[in-house]
Order: C-alpha cells, then structure tokens, then sequence
C-alpha cells in the first residue's frame, strides 16, 4: 500500500509541476502579447488577459499545492526553534498539524461554494465567453489537494516546520 501511496504521490507530484510550468509559459505569453500589441501595433485586443488571469488562477493554486506536498510554507520560526529540543517539540507538531488541517477545511468549504456557485450560476468572461468554471476549478482543485496534503503529513508524523541547522 506505501508502494502505491509514494506511485500515486510521485505522478501527482509530476502533474501539479506540468500544470505549473503550463501555466506560467501562458501566462507570461499572454502578457507579453499585450505589451507588444499594445505598445508597439497600438492594438487593443480582448481576450488574453482573460487567458492570463485563468493561467494565473492555476499558477497560484498549483503553487499553494506543491508548497504544502513539499512541506514548504513560509512561517514563523521562532517557537519551533525554542522547542526544538524538548518535549513540547512533539504537541507544537500535531497542534500546527490540526491548525493547518483547519484552516486547509475552511478554505476547502469556501472554495466549495464558490464552485457550487459557479455550477448554479454559469458567468463567462466578457471578452472570450470563457467559463469561470476554468478559474473556481482551480481554487477547488488547490483546497482538495491541500487538505489532503495536510491530512497525510499530519498521519504520516512528517513535520510542518523543518529547523534549518546552524553552523
């Protein structure tokens, strides 16, 4: 079962690092594009920020994922760095577990009225009558995959918070 779980975590892992990189070549083709045609053709064109504001979407959601499957938040050092070497080291672990694992189910029940939303009420962008299901999907996908990201590092007794070591 650990053989499969470390599969399935390895392509997931490949997956979350393709869209990334999709996103973020779209994204800064489409505004490129923009400058250029606004600045030198003086074209004024609809439609490829509304492209990079979906590439962006799923840029940020799959770097939200990445950060927490790798265990790579930004946070605030000092208490695990003062407790590194006692007994309390293990309760700040599972507490900032739980915290995080609250905050990730806040965020999941949000992104899940917004696209519940978005099922109920289909918006398309002005420009390219696009879905807004393309971006609220991102936001759905990232809380899924965050809490789950959270769930297996606080079952698995993997640490939020990884002390650099001092020379």
């Amino acid at each position: 079962m650990k053989h499969l779980a470390a599969w399935a975590d390895l392509w997931i892992g490949k997956l979350l690092n393709f869209v990334a990189i999709s996103a973020y070549a779209i994204l800064t083709a489409m505004i490129v594009f923009m400058v250029i045609a606004r600045y030198v053709f003086q074209w004024s064109i609809i439609g490829p920020d509304e492209i990079a504001l979906i590439a962006a979407m799923w840029l940020y959601m799959c770097g939200a994922m990445i950060a927490t499957r790798n265990n790579d938040h930004i946070v605030v050092d000092f208490l695990p760095e003062a407790l590194q070497a006692t007994r309390w080291a293990g309760v700040h672990r599972v507490a900032t577990g739980i915290l995080i694992l609250i905050a990730c189910g806040f965020f999941m029940s949000i992104a899940w009225e917004l696209f519940h939303t978005s099922l109920e009420r289909p918006q398309r962008t002005p420009g390219l009558r696009l879905s807004q299901l393309w971006a609220t999907s991102a936001v759905m996908v990232a809380s899924l995959g965050c809490f789950a990201y959270t769930l297996k590092s606080l079952f698995s007794g993997e640490r939020f918070y990884q002390p650099q070591l001092k020379e």
